[in-house]
């Protein structure tokens, strides 16, 4: 840096004393001006000129004999060059090795322009959707997965919610793909085979359903021998207590049963739930006329629905919504409590509330809570005849309708249930006959 300097000084030092000398022969020969815009004139041709040579070999590549100057700037601009064929030959490098990694993945990743169509595939996505590089390379990815889901996917640019589809390539074999946005408007598909894991998810589906229906019968036996010893006066009284407690036990296995065939139907519908026009309000008195039977200790059940909203849906569906979120509520609020049921318009669709002002969640066990199975209070729940099940059961219910469940709490405050369904999903302004709502969307 401090040599570069020292040499422009020198030149500019030269430059003066040049037109110094220039100034002082015309002031001689008494045209001092004049010799000196020459001066000026035969410096700016040279500057051109080595401008000119300078433009050469930035164009070209070859390597000119500069000077005034012009040979620092050369070298800036030739260690500049050199950095940047190094950067690109480690871009290059690592795109190399990236793409090799991609195209030996199990999975098969297509990448897509703003258009959806393919810029991209690896060998996997090659066999997975029965493409030809060189021909299918620019053709639209509809055109070889025709799911309007997929397609309803991109639209959207939704995120990581797998779907899955028929095999092009084999017929029986399931696929399952993820769509994930990337930068400029991009997005990229990613293909894994789910075959197997379908057939052990339908095992299972197939498994608790059997089973729980199986069960149902020799249960109902025994809580009629149990109803019929309870009545029975010969039976002793020591017995009494016991026999309660079967029954209880029963009870709570019956219920069991009941959630577990729920939640078997709801994971057998693969289709959207049916867009049939429900009145809210005349569902929101009937499910909570229902509730306020099991809802003891003076718990107050209070109803707050929009008119004019109706819902599109399937009714049971709905009624297994609402009647597992009040008696969650139900179960976790204290003697005296008020739980709230609301139907309310929210942004551009509508919302299902159930508020309480119960013991509250911890926020640690909220994302967990639609896990089957999975209790906050294992031992109130137990107490009270849960089966762990219910907010799952909401959970499958709401996907059908395309809504969301989204949970908020305070302990020892209470909970709000909040049920979100998109503004497809809605009616405003129905005309109302009997329980159902007829309306314009």
């Amino acid at each position: 840096m401090i040599r570069r300097q020292s040499h422009s000084l020198a030149r500019l030092a030269l430059f003066i004393a040049g037109a110094v000398i220039v100034f002082a022969i015309g002031w001689w020969d008494g045209y001092p001006f004049v010799m000196l815009s020459v001066y000026a004139m035969l410096v700016a041709c040279w500057q051109l000129w080595q401008r000119g040579r300078l433009q050469r070999w930035v164009e070209s590549g070859e390597r000119q004999s500069l000077d005034m100057g012009w040979s620092d700037v050369a070298s800036v601009i030739d260690r500049r060059r050199r950095r940047e064929r190094s950067r690109t030959r480690r871009v290059a490098s690592w795109l190399r090795w990236a793409r090799d990694a991609a195209s030996s993945f199990t999975d098969g990743m297509v990448l897509l322009d703003s258009d959806f169509r393919i810029e991209w595939v690896n060998d996997a996505a090659v066999r997975m959707l029965d493409l030809d590089v060189a021909h299918d390379t620019g053709q639209r990815v509809t055109n070889f997965v025709r799911h309007p889901d997929v397609i309803d996917q991109l639209l959207r640019d939704a995120d990581a919610e797998q779907l899955v589809i028929d095999s092009r390539a084999e017929e029986g074999r399931l696929l399952g793909l993820e769509s994930m946005k990337l930068l400029g408007n991009r997005h990229l598909l990613v293909i894994r085979d789910v075959t197997e894991l379908e057939h052990a998810e339908a095992a299972r589906r197939d498994f608790v359903a059997n089973a729980s229906h199986e069960l149902r019968s020799p249960l109902t036996v025994i809580r009629g021998y149990l109803d019929g010893m309870r009545d029975d006066p010969e039976i002793d009284v020591t017995w009494h207590e016991p026999l309660a407690e079967m029954t209880r036990q029963s009870n709570r296995m019956s219920d069991l049963l009941r959630d577990l065939l729920d939640l078997s139907r709801l994971d057998r519908l693969y289709r959207s739930a049916e867009l049939t026009p429900i009145d809210m309000s005349a569902l929101l008195v009937k499910v909570c006329e229902d509730a306020r039977s099991s809802a003891a200790g003076g718990r107050r059940l209070v109803i707050d629905a929009e008119p004019g909203l109706a819902l599109l849906g399937d009714r049971p569906e709905v009624v297994l919504v609402l009647s597992n979120l009040l008696s969650n509520a139900i179960r976790y609020t204290r003697d005296g409590g008020i739980i709230t049921a609301r139907w309310i318009r929210h942004d551009d669709g509508a919302a299902l509330l159930v508020e309480d002002d119960g013991i509250g969640i911890h926020a640690d066990d909220i994302p967990r809570i639609t896990e089957r199975f999975y209790r906050v209070d294992k031992g109130r729940s137990r107490q009270g005849g849960g089966t762990g099940l219910g907010l799952a059961i909401v959970r499958s219910a709401l996907e059908r309708h395309g809504a969301t469940l989204e949970v908020t709490s305070e302990i020892d405050k209470g909970s709000v249930f909040s049920c979100l369904f998109p503004a497809e999903r809605v009616v405003v302004e129905p005309i109302i006959t009997g329980d159902r709502a007829i309306g314009h969307g």
